[in-house]
């Protein structure tokens, strides 16, 4: 993972359709990078229909429903889904990590306020962890594994987190790091493979 204080950005559009846009953000941070990309692509979508953006060596996008979220009150439909970060969740019936939280961010509009999602492709998202290390409390049941595979309650003990849904949330997982890696002829980001698979 890059360091804050290494130098980032500004971003580049590599490769560029009528309504796609494959973009190097060159550790430039998802929140800006985002709203950057999120604006040429809306010309985009009046004109095609559709837009999508796929981006390349970002930094954490801090909330990527913000973005679902704006679309949304621009009367767009918005699907934010995110790869590429550590790999933090294991398969079901296993307890090796294999793929990132990937979470998938959608924003509907609906008069005068939008309905917005943001969910990780995991039961919890690795925050919970944190959240709970310096709360002093337990995790969530069922929420993540130990490192013999038994369900994790101190946040001390937790070493993989288990997906949503068990197999389907996995799959979910697993295809956006498969699509966004085909989509851009890589399976890289950030120097790590989007999923291992031994």
């Amino acid at each position: 993972m890059p360091k804050f204080s290494e130098p980032a950005g500004p971003m580049e559009i590599v490769r560029e359709s009528d309504a796609a846009l494959y973009i190097d953000a060159h550790r430039e941070f998802g929140v800006l990078v985002g709203r950057r990309a999120t604006d040429l692509l809306i010309p985009k979508a009046a004109e095609q229909g559709v837009s999508m953006a796929f981006i390349r060596d970002m930094r954490h996008w801090l909330r990527p429903s913000t973005i679902a979220e704006y679309l949304a009150r621009r009367g767009l439909v918005g699907v934010v889904v995110n790869t590429g970060g550590p790999r933090m969740v294991a398969p079901p019936g296993g307890v090796e990590t294999v793929i990132g939280t990937n979470p998938i961010d959608i924003g509907i509009p609906a008069g005068d306020e939008p309905v917005v999602a943001d969910m990780a492709t995991s039961k919890r998202a690795w925050g919970a962890v944190r959240e709970a290390r310096r709360a002093g409390e337990s995790l969530q049941r069922k929420s993540f594994y130990d490192s013999d595979g038994n369900y994790a309650i101190d946040p001390d003990d937790a070493y993989s987190a288990v997906p949503m849904g068990d197999s389907k949330g996995f799959a979910l997982g697993l295809l956006a790091c498969r699509f966004h890696g085909n989509s851009f002829g890589v399976g890289v980001v950030h120097e790590e493979r989007c999923y291992e698979l031994g």
